[in-house]
């Protein structure tokens, strides 16, 4: 009898045991957060290793899985509206360029993050505290910060005697690279295209410099009054007929072939750019340096830049706060994620141990200051500005960039084309905010 009871102990014990153990699991069931990006997801499951890897707590609760929406940011925008017009939920992080921002946010479609950002606001550059808010409330985490940046082969311009830092205008910097053709011909300082002229971002960094906009505060469309849509178109057909633009758009092969053989040796572009020179022209390594655009046209950024964001539809908020927080929010993990992920900090204490300790592996200095510090100003300088996207922005690029290649093209004047152009998306839109 006695040896049954401790028979029946032991078996209690066991069955115990495995309860305990069962239980022990189901309490530490990770939670599952999908995070929607577009094009390749190495580089967002780069930053998720670090994250999970330096936080045990966190990687402790959460399994986090990284999906692409398509191969650009228009794709992981409709797959947003299908969710939200089906009411299933595609991912709890979503992945946007600023110019999708005000179709999802002006509906409010995204969760506010103050409580994420508010605690470092005073600590963020200002180009991301910018690019975090839609009408003056935090909705974003800042992904890539898209400020403008001239690329130069300062090997080439130093030969030449000309200082692309000292152009206020665009005469200078049509001057400037008129002085290099005397001495090299097939030299090019910008391009574009030559049969379509300005597309896409080319003429949105335009439009923000001279503050241009499409529409009133009535949702009207006002492309052939405003003034400052008309002085970028202006100003861009000064470039186009100038002779110093190399034919190519960006990210054509023509546009990687001028790179790699040395023949287009500027880029008025942005600071991405950084990622693509390397890629495209290797062997000038320690030849490419950057500087500001000139005054004349500083102001403005490329589309902002990308933007996260958190669904009305996702069930895992706070968790997924808490990435967003460690991804953009966190100064330790800024420091980490530059030296394994190469991903750019967007607070300044961070940035500026990067000034201190880092040198760019590809790009120079100006002159003046290293690379870093080049871009830590552009970010600061007070200069950098969104253009005003409307929610049916993605509609109204393709619309605008047909009747630019009709402008460039001379197939119309600048008065006719912006008339027409304003019909047109009046016809086709009507009220963008409707």
């Amino acid at each position: 009898m006695k040896k049954t009871a401790q028979k029946m102990l032991a078996l209690m014990m066991v069955v115990c045991t495995i309860l305990g153990i069962v239980g022990l699991a189901s309490a530490e069931e990770k939670t599952k957060l999908t995070i929607m990006v577009w094009g390749q997801t190495a580089t967002m499951e780069m930053a998720v290793t670090s994250i999970l890897e330096n936080n045990p707590d966190f990687a402790a609760k959460v399994d986090i899985e990284v999906i692409t929406g398509g191969s650009g940011d228009p794709e992981v925008a409709e797959k947003y509206r299908l969710a939200l017009a089906s009411n299933v939920p595609c991912a709890d992080i979503i992945q946007l360029n600023y110019t999708q921002l005000s179709e999802f946010a002006g509906v409010g479609a995204v969760v506010p993050l103050d409580d994420v950002f508010e605690p470092v606001w005073d600590d963020m550059l200002g180009a991301a505290q910018i690019l975090s808010t839609y009408n003056g409330q935090i909705v974003a985490a800042p992904g890539a910060i898209n400020t403008k940046l001239y690329y130069y082969r300062k090997d080439i311009f130093d030969e030449c005697g000309v200082d692309p830092k000292t152009w206020e205008t665009v005469d200078d910097m049509i001057a400037g690279a008129k002085k290099i053709q005397e001495k090299y011909p097939d030299y090019y300082i910008y391009n574009m295209s030559h049969t379509a002229g300005a597309q896409d971002y080319g003429l949105y960094m335009l439009f923000t410099s001279f503050d241009g906009k499409f529409v009133d505060e009535e949702g009207n469309y006002i492309l052939n009054t405003d003034p400052g849509v008309r002085k970028a178109f202006e100003t861009l057909k000064k470039l186009y007929d100038s002779g110093i633009c190399y034919d190519a758009t960006d990210f054509t092969s023509g546009w990687e072939y001028g790179l790699a053989n040395g023949t287009l040796i500027g880029q008025l572009t942005s600071n991405w750019f950084r990622y693509f020179v390397s890629t495209y022209a290797p062997d000038a390594a320690g030849k490419w340096a950057a500087c500001e655009w000139p005054t004349e046209i500083r102001k403005g950024s490329e589309a902002g830049g990308s933007v996260y964001v958190i669904p009305t539809f996702c069930t895992n908020v706070e968790l997924s706060k808490e990435f967003l927080r460690l991804l953009r929010a966190d100064s330790e993990m800024q420091d980490i994620q530059f030296y394994d992920n190469n991903t750019v900090p967007v607070l300044t204490s961070s940035f500026e141990k990067i000034i201190e300790r880092a040198e760019h592996p590809f790009l120079i200095g100006n002159g003046e200051e290293s690379y870093w510090e080049t871009e830590y100003h552009c970010f600061n300088n007070g200069y950098y500005s969104i253009f005003p996207y409307t929610p049916k922005a993605a509609a109204e690029m393709v619309i605008v960039n047909a009747y630019s290649t009709k402008f460039f093209s001379g197939e119309m004047d600048l008065d006719t084309m912006l008339n027409e152009l304003t019909m047109d998306l009046q016809m086709q839109i009507g009220n963008p905010f409707e």
